[in-house]
Parts: structure tokens; sequence; C-alpha cells
């Protein structure tokens, strides 16, 4: 059996305390909607997959399978497989697949946490679902699209300064399935979003500059997300380069850890990501043990909870100067700390109401 890090329980506490500082942004990726059934990319393209072979079965044209996944990457092949289906189809399919399903007890476990924003890139919208149990609200979504108003992205990044115990909207970076057109899935999506997966590229779409003020200027928290985007790890790459963010623990990846791996063939490289990720992007992982079943997730969002309602039960005791009183600096760490557990509280008051 495969065993977690020995810094991960340290690495752990460190990302408790950022989320507890309520100015984490909360990074959604598709891990957290399959816990209702939702696909991840890898069964989304099997998904566009199965129904072109059943097109060819009843209209027997044409279309060239790729044989192995190392010959042509996801979005090229997203792209062919899009086209071939034909625009109808494609949109009838995204919208049967992503349809709205109850969310679970986990989602709102996720959302109650002091986190300052939430984004996805998610199509589904399970977090809306969840976000309208928690504040009773249903105008939760924001969508990054050049069709919606450029002022609604600037009370977003206005929201940003108010504190994390406010009501919030779910920012979705690549569509919602109920607008076809907001949707990136495919190479010419991206493309026209990022403009480029060149990080050398001069280009700055409105996507990039988001992103990148984002990354940047904020800490993320990533949660059922790989970063095999090819796109976001550019993003991360730019950031990096340009304000020296290598080999930090500016943000954090809350990633699966396989622990019934019997060959231990995954262990390293899940390992050898984590390295790579902080050394290049400044992205510091904390693992949670999972089995093939994907319910590990769940498991850790519900702990998650329970550990950072345990960290607020305890007021920090002050540290006293020569002559009693607090210094300035461990003043502000004290008032830092008072307020990081009325944010955690305010979430609980905010539930009952």
């Amino acid at each position: 059996m495969a065993e977690l890090p020995e810094n991960n329980e340290e690495n752990e506490k460190k990302l408790i305390e950022l989320i507890a500082s309520g100015e984490a942004i909360l990074f959604v990726g598709a891990g957290i909607s399959k816990i209702i059934g939702y696909p991840i990319w890898n069964e989304l393209i099997e998904i566009l997959e199965r129904n072109a072979q059943e097109k060819i079965r009843f209209s027997s044209e044409p279309f060239d399978f790729r044989k192995d996944k190392l010959a042509e990457d996801n979005l090229n092949y997203a792209s062919r497989l899009k086209k071939f289906l034909g625009k109808e189809r494609y949109s009838s399919l995204i919208h049967q697949t992503f349809d709205d399903k109850e969310c679970d007890e986990a989602h709102i476990r996720l959302l109650e946490l002091p986190f300052k924003a939430i984004l996805t890139t998610n199509y589904d919208q399970t977090l809306e679902i969840a976000l309208s149990k928690i504040f009773k609200s249903h105008d939760n979504s924001l969508i990054i699209d050049d069709s919606f108003s450029n002022r609604e992205i600037l009370k977003f990044f206005q929201s940003l300064n108010y504190g994390s115990d406010g009501i919030k909207k779910i920012v979705h970076l690549h569509g919602i399935f109920k607008q076809i057109d907001t949707i990136v899935l495919c190479q010419e999506d991206y493309i026209k979003k990022y403009s480029s997966d060149d990080p050398n590229s001069d280009s700055w779409t409105l996507h990039k500059r988001i992103i990148w003020a984002l990354m940047a200027t904020r800490r993320l928290v990533y949660i059922g997300f790989s970063l095999n985007d090819p796109f976001f790890e550019m993003m991360h790459s730019i950031v990096s380069k340009e304000i020296g963010s290598f080999n930090t623990e500016t943000h954090y990846m809350i990633s699966r850890f396989s622990v019934d791996d019997p060959e231990l063939e995954q262990t390293p490289n899940q390992k050898s990501f984590a390295d790579r990720i902080k050394y290049n992007y400044g992205i510091q992982t904390v693992f949670f043990e999972d089995d093939q079943g994907y319910q590990g997730i769940k498991k850790y969002i519900l702990e998650l909870g329970k550990m950072l309602e345990k960290d607020s039960d305890t007021e920090p005791s002050p540290e006293k100067t020569k002559n009693g009183s607090d210094s300035p600096d461990q003043g502000n760490r004290r008032n830092n700390e008072i307020l990081k557990i009325k944010a955690i509280k305010k979430i609980g008051e905010l539930k009952g109401r």
C-alpha cells in the first residue's frame, strides 16, 4: 500500500491556516462534480466518442478515431469530435450530460468554508445549487465571457475586498452547459479565450488578464483539479516568471493519493508532479487518501470542515512584551486570528438562517 508523503501533515496544517484566514480563493475542478456522477475530462471525451460511433452507425459517415492518446492531444481530438457531431447534436449532448442534479452534503460543506471567492471550470451548476441552500439566494452565477457585462466582473473584483463571509457567486471561467456558446472544451474554444498556448504571446485576452490578476495577487486553493489543463499551466508559468513565485507555498492543490495502488505505479508520478508544480509554480500539494472509487474527496471535504471548526474553537492567547502589553506585530496577529474565527462562525450563523 502506498504511503502519504512525510510532510503531508505539516502542509495540511498550513492549508488549514490559509483557509481559516479568509484570504484564500477556492478553485473547483471536475473532481468535485464527479461526486454526484458528472464526468471528469477523460470521461467526457469518451462520451463524445460513443456519440460519434452512434452517428456512424446510423449515418455511415466516416470518422478517423484516434488510436493512441499520445498521437493526438485531448483538445484537438475534442475539436474533431465536436465538428463531426455537428453543433445541434453537440449542444444537446452537453446539455444532457451536465443537466442539473441534486448537490451532495460535501458541496454544501465545501462552500461553507470561509473562502473569499469561488471559481470553477466546471460546466454544471452543482455549486450554485449548494450555494442557494446556504444563502437562500438564486442569482449565483457569474460567467466570464465577452457577451457579459464587464461591470459584473468589476463587482467581482471589488467583492474580494469585502471579506469571506458575504454572499458569493460561482465564477465560471469556462462557461455553463445551459449557454453552449460559453463552453470552453475544444482547442478553438481555448484559443478564443486565451488567444494562444504560447507563454510568450503578446495577445492578452480578458480571460488571461483575469486569471493573471488572481494568480499574481491572491492565493488559490485547487480542489478536484488536476492542473493538466495546458492553458492553466501556461498562466502559472507566466506568473512565476514575472513575479518570481518559484518553489514557494503561494497556492495549494488538494489532490487524491491512491492508497490501493498495489504495484505502486501511480505513487512516484503523483509525488513527482507535486514536486514539479511547487518548484515551477509555487503550488504546494496536500494529498488525501483515496481508492479507485473516488470517494476520498467527499470524505476529505467533510473532514476539512471539522478541522476548521476545531481550529476556530480556541482563541489564540496574546504574547506579551516585557512591560506586559502586546507588541504591535503581536497585536496585529492576534486581531487577524480573531477575524479568522469570526469569519468561520459567521458562516455557521448564515447557514442557520
